[in-house]
């Protein structure tokens, strides 16, 4: 009797740890995750002219999920250019797009199309972009998004976008090498126009001519 109690008492603790286990806590319940959306798609930014300029599903994404404007290695901020979407533009710069992807892809675009309104989007900040700093009352005014390089004055010089080789020159002091300068002075070459070939007489011609 005395053997059995104590046999009791000693596996008291175990049957109460067990218990507790099994039935005392409830099991967690598996944590979902949120649904994240990193790329954009592309189909949203294929359409020619788009009415509203901004796809309401581009805002709701921002909104919603927070996917990177630099999706497909810069192919929004691109199409924008290409489509001369100044509103999708801002609203893409303003979200963290980058103009310096792909060798200054977007830029480039904008300088091929001989529009300085976009060129100058792309290279400065928009008004009110500023960082805080420790102090709520002090802002610091940031730079230009990418740093203006001689390869987009040679692109502007090529294309013959005076303005924009003006605005990069003059206002953002880059200039071009030396071998665009010189070309900026050369008359345009006089085009040669190939020797035309005598004509040969046919063998109708020579037959009757008595040579065949």
């Amino acid at each position: 009797m005395g053997n059995g109690k104590s046999t009791v008492t000693s596996l008291d603790p175990m049957l109460g740890k067990r218990a507790r286990s099994k039935w005392g806590s409830a099991s967690p319940e598996p944590a979902i995750r949120p649904l994240a959306v990193r790329e954009l798609p592309r189909r949203l930014f294929r359409v020619s002219k788009p009415e509203p300029p901004i796809h309401p599903m581009i805002t709701y994404l921002f909104e919603t999920y927070s996917p990177s404007p630099n999706s497909h290695k810069g192919y929004p901020l691109c199409r924008a250019v290409l489509q001369h979407n100044l509103p999708l533009i801002s609203f893409l710069l303003v979200h963290g797009a980058d103009p310096s992807l792909k060798d200054f892809m977007a830029v480039e675009i904008a300088i091929s199309m001989k529009d300085l309104q976009m060129v100058k989007m792309l290279i400065e900040r928009q008004p009110g972009e500023e960082t805080k700093t420790d102090s709520p009352a002090k802002r610091v005014k940031l730079g230009d998004r990418v740093t203006v390089g001689t390869r987009m004055v040679e692109t502007a010089i090529k294309k013959g976008a005076n303005e924009i080789v003006n605005y990069l020159v003059h206002d953002k002091k880059v200039m071009p090498p030396l071998q665009s300068i010189m070309e900026l002075g050369k008359p345009d070459a006089p085009i040669s126009k190939p020797k035309s070939r005598p004509k040969q007489k046919s063998n109708k011609r020579q037959r009757q001519a008595g040579f065949k």
